[in-house]
């Protein structure tokens, strides 16, 4: 089993910002491989940037594991400091089969973290009331990633970058890439 992911070198190059790569993180032996991705006429060519090995984290000095590697982290690998963007859909499909180790992949524990703020509500359903126009003011009933981020902020809710895709992955969408309210409604209603 491997997790890959793409990544972003963070760098104080300038050079560096157009640069992509895939993180590849082998279950079997907990080893790490970065590949560069080049674009078509960057003058750079994709190829292996670090080869497969085990790694430790510089700050905690432990070998990095499973739960290192979600979308949103940073990860130090030989020197360099990535982070990390998205994954594929195995991995995806992966973290949200064990939960036990991905919780920000699990949506009971993302919907959980969403109903926090009910307790400082009169009922369940002003909570919801209140979630929706935080999210979506104008009531257009959809609303984009980063109005649904944004209102659950103004909420108290501080969603990961993880969990922000497990929320929006069981939601439908419609063509302008924004996100069902109603789809939001029932999940946080019902869980």
């Amino acid at each position: 089993h491997i997790l890959r992911f793409n990544a972003k070198l963070i760098s104080s190059v300038p050079s560096d910002e157009e640069r992509t790569f895939i993180i590849s993180f082998f279950l079997r032996d907990e080893a790490v491989q970065v590949y560069e991705t080049a674009q078509r006429n960057s003058g750079r060519q994709s190829c292996k940037f670090i080869e497969r090995q085990r790694c430790k984290n510089p700050y905690t000095k432990k070998y990095y594991t499973e739960k290192d590697f979600i979308t949103g982290n940073v990860v130090y690998i030989n020197k360099f400091i990535f982070k990390l963007l998205e994954s594929d859909e195995y991995t995806k499909k992966y973290m949200i089969d064990n939960p036990e180790v991905f919780k920000d992949s699990d949506i009971t524990h993302v919907v959980g973290r969403l109903r926090t703020p009910a307790n400082q509500n009169e009922s369940f359903e002003d909570y919801l009331v209140k979630m929706l126009k935080a999210i979506d003011p104008q009531g257009k009933n959809y609303a984009s990633k980063e109005e649904i981020e944004n209102g659950f902020k103004a909420l108290g809710v501080y969603l990961t970058a993880q969990e922000m895709i497990t929320l929006t992955d069981s939601l439908r969408m419609n063509n302008n890439n924004e996100f069902s309210m109603e789809d939001l409604y029932n999940l946080v209603a019902s869980n």
